[in-house]
Parts: C-alpha cells; sequence; structure tokens
C-alpha cells in the first residue's frame, strides 16, 4: 500500500521501490500461555459466554474508533452482553478522545466500554478478546491485525492500506469498508455466530502472519535489497 501511494503520486520512480514487511516479534503473540485468557476477563469481569471486542491502537482519529463505537448499539441489539474494550494511548483532553466520551454517552455506552489506555503486555491482553476490529480509515500497515491473527483472534478490519495485504476476506478474517458503520457490525456478529468459520479463519490467519513476517525471511530480504544497491555503485 505504501509503495501504491508512492507511484501513484510520484514520489519515488517505480523502478526504485522494492516492498519488505517490517519486523514483528510474532513469537510472544504466538507463545502466549493460554492461561492468562482467563485472568484478564476476570479483571474485566468478563465471564467466558460474554462477547469481548477489542481495538488495539492510539485513540487518534485515523484509527476510526468512532466508527466502532457508531457499530456498538447494532451489535448489541443481537449480543446484549457484548462489551467493547479499548487498548491504547489517549489523553483525556484531547478532541478525539472528548468526542468518544460525548459519543459513548449519546449511544448509552457508558457501561459497554473499557478504557484501558496503553498496555505493555498487550500480547496477553489479546489472549482475553473474542473479536479484534481494525476499524482505521488510513493505515499504512496495520500490523495489530498480524499481532491478533498470531495470537489466535479473528480479526474484522476495514479495506484501508496495508490492511488488505493482511487480512484475507473470508479467509483469514473479515474485510468491511472504511468508515462503515453497519459493516463493521454485520462483521462483528457474523463472526460471533458462526464459531466454525472463526476457527478455520483462525488458523489460516496464524500461517499466514508466521510467513509474511517470519524473521528470516525479512532479514534475507533487507540483506539482498541492500546487496543489489551496492551492485550499482561498483
Amino acid at each position: 500500500a505504501t509503495a501504491d501511494f508512492l507511484r501513484r503520486f510520484k514520489l519515488v520512480s517505480a523502478r526504485r521501490l522494492q516492498t519488505i514487511y517490517c519486523f514483528a516479534d510474532l513469537d510472544r503473540f504466538l507463545n502466549t500461555p493460554a492461561e492468562r485468557r482467563n485472568w484478564f476477563r476476570r479483571e474485566l469481569h468478563a465471564p467466558p459466554e460474554r462477547l469481548l471486542i477489542g481495538v488495539v491502537g492510539e485513540v487518534v482519529r485515523r484509527k476510526g474508533h468512532r466508527f466502532l463505537f457508531q457499530a456498538m448499539p447494532q451489535i448489541l441489539e443481537q449480543v446484549p452482553d457484548a462489551k467493547l474494550v479499548l487498548l491504547g494511548r489517549f489523553h483525556r483532553r484531547e478532541n478525539c478522545t472528548r468526542e468518544l466520551r460525548r459519543l459513548q454517552k449519546q449511544l448509552g455506552l457508558l457501561r459497554k466500554v473499557h478504557w484501558l489506555g496503553r498496555r505493555n503486555n498487550i500480547n496477553e491482553y489479546l489472549q482475553a478478546i473474542d473479536i479484534c476490529v481494525v476499524p482505521s480509515i488510513q493505515e499504512p500497515l496495520g500490523l495489530v491485525a498480524v499481532e491478533a491473527q498470531a495470537a489466535g483472534v479473528p480479526v474484522v478490519a476495514t479495506d484501508a492500506g496495508g490492511l488488505r495485504e493482511i487480512v484475507l476476506d473470508g479467509e483469514s478474517g473479515l474485510v468491511v469498508p472504511r468508515r462503515n458503520s453497519e459493516a463493521l457490525a454485520n462483521a462483528v456478529i457474523r463472526l460471533h455466530r458462526d464459531g466454525e468459520q472463526r476457527e478455520k479463519m483462525v488458523s489460516q490467519a496464524r500461517s499466514r502472519a508466521a510467513e509474511l513476517f517470519n524473521p528470516q525471511k525479512l532479514t534475507d530480504q533487507v540483506i539482498q535489497a541492500y546487496v543489489a544497491l551496492l551492485e550499482r555503485f561498483r
């Protein structure tokens, strides 16, 4: 997606572009002890049968939190005890946070949203979430989608930027249009209801994340890129 952006606006010559994904420490997501799930669900007062929807990322407009908030009433009509968990940095005085707080009150979500803020052990919190939603409006890559997939958490993502490359719609997750709260709600409800499809997606997603972000593979690609560059100066 970044390469496409650079080509489209002619910021870099197409012949000089090569796509290599960024490094991601997926081992801690692939190997998080399963028992941590129960510990954090108890912290969130969420019994096993309650649907926990998670969104991970800094609370800024481009992350699209407002569209997930707007989707919650529709989700709650079908799954009344569902709750939304926000993981990521936010400041109470920032306009985006204030707008979301007002929206939360207007939509009757005061007891339905957990604002957890930034967490260093995000891999363990992800274990406690049932569905990870990435509602971004703009997203160069969308690393959280990769991390969620590696952790075995089904993903609903928008078609923003690199998310289209990471999440294959209907195979490793569900992809919906940006700025579409109804589509987000329908995708979450669909995944929640269809356990068989959810398990298939989780299996494929973990394999794909491990393949795309294999450290040795990425290291080899970086080395090859530098070797090719140096060859031009010989």
